[in-house]
């Protein structure tokens, strides 16, 4: 039995001007974020303006029109995804997935996190395939209806920066695109992160990998190569580095038992 599939991702520009022709139909659950140009969504319902941040999510069979408009300046990421797990999810009505276009933000974090959960080439296994599925899955959640959610305004930008940077810690996430989600320059995130949180942006994420890190390397049999992938280092010596430089000690250390770094505290979530 198949769960479901991603069938096509594809992140890409698109030149010239779309003229609005008769009605588009799909078979599938379509996700397009623009993160680049302006243009228009069209359905039954009306017409709306996107831009920049803003996501389109069109149902299987629903009829639909999207691009860019005179000037043809337009920049897209779009997911074709497909099966009942899908149906499940949109079945279950997690606010904001009944809204075809909606703004999440920023959209730099979010292309680095559809790079991170749709992998290239598709997955050859069917363990690698529902890994993948998993972690649409998550990211669809969070676009329609968590990360993105309203209130987003409101929140302190460092608290914001800090929850982005402790999330999904496979995505190779740009700290210049994590202070842009925030609403801040670079330099005045980092300087504002470093006063009120003690360490650096590039330091605190490492710290979260690596408390990551430290729960698999106990509680799993997961090898250190698998480790360092799933967690976003470079390879198994980028991972070991770093997890010295943290700890005091290498992770075959730790995974041993020779820790004398005591018990760590609660983690944040």
């Amino acid at each position: 039995m198949s769960f479901g599939r991603v069938r096509v991702a594809v992140i890409s520009p698109r030149e010239g001007a779309m003229p609005e022709r008769p009605w588009r139909r799909i078979d599938a659950y379509a996700l397009v974020l623009v993160f680049a140009g302006h243009g228009w969504y069209r359905d039954p319902s009306g017409r709306q303006e996107v831009g920049a941040g803003d996501v389109i999510v069109v149902r299987p069979g629903a009829r639909h029109w999207y691009g860019p408009d005179d000037d043809g300046t337009w920049s897209e990421a779009f997911v074709i995804f497909e099966g009942p797990i899908f149906d499940l999810f949109f079945a279950a009505g997690i606010p904001g997935s009944e809204q075809p276009v909606r703004h999440v933000g920023a959209p730099e974090p979010w292309i680095a996190r559809i790079r991170a959960a749709i992998g290239a080439p598709p997955p050859g296994t069917p363990r690698a395939a529902l890994e993948e599925l998993l972690r649409f899955l998550l990211l669809l959640s969070a676009l329609l209806g968590g990360d993105a959610a309203g209130g987003e305004a409101d929140e302190d930008p460092i608290e914001r920066g800090r929850r982005l940077l402790a999330a999904d810690l496979t995505a190779d996430l740009s700290l210049a695109g994590v202070a842009a989600a925030c609403g801040l320059p670079y330099e005045t995130f980092r300087r504002r992160f470093t006063r009120e949180l003690g360490v650096a942006p590039g330091r605190y994420r490492d710290e979260q990998r690596v408390e990551a890190a430290r729960d698999l390397l106990r509680g799993t049999q997961m090898t250190h190569a698998a480790i360092a992938q799933v967690l976003g280092f470079a390879d198994e010596y980028h991972f070991s580095r770093r997890f010295r430089a943290l700890t005091g000690e290498p992770p075959r250390e730790y995974r041993s038992g020779g820790s004398a770094l005591g018990p760590r505290p609660g983690r944040t979530l």
